[in-house]
């Protein structure tokens, strides 16, 4: 991994860790913000190609599924920096810290 990545990935997980205990299973908090459905959406999106890493059968298939992994990550956090409410933000960094934890153990699976 290049160091803006492992930077990004640092960042992320240090901004996340006080809201953690916030956030609880589903994204409820996020339910009556003016963009749930593309909150949802990215969310769903993450998740995809989480699937499909994990049932990539090449490494060529993986590093592709890693590839637009992380850039769906980026979009989400791009998402994170706007005007929410206190709990869906909390629960989208829980969501963030969850991709980015299986990310990196993917990651590690494959030697990057």
């Amino acid at each position: 991994m290049n160091t803006p990545k492992k930077l990004m990935l640092a960042v992320v997980c240090a901004l996340a860790l006080p809201f953690a205990a916030v956030a609880g299973d589903g994204m409820p908090g996020c339910a009556r913000e003016p963009d749930a459905k593309a909150i949802q959406s990215q969310n769903e999106k993450m998740d995809h190609c989480m699937r499909r890493m994990k049932d990539a059968k090449t490494p060529a298939e993986r590093q592709k599924a890693m590839d637009e992994h992380m850039k769906e990550m980026q979009a989400g956090m791009g998402r994170m920096g706007g005007k929410h409410s206190m709990g869906c933000h909390g629960e989208m960094m829980d969501h963030m810290m969850d991709h980015m934890k299986q990310h990196r153990a993917a990651m590690q699976e494959s030697g990057g």
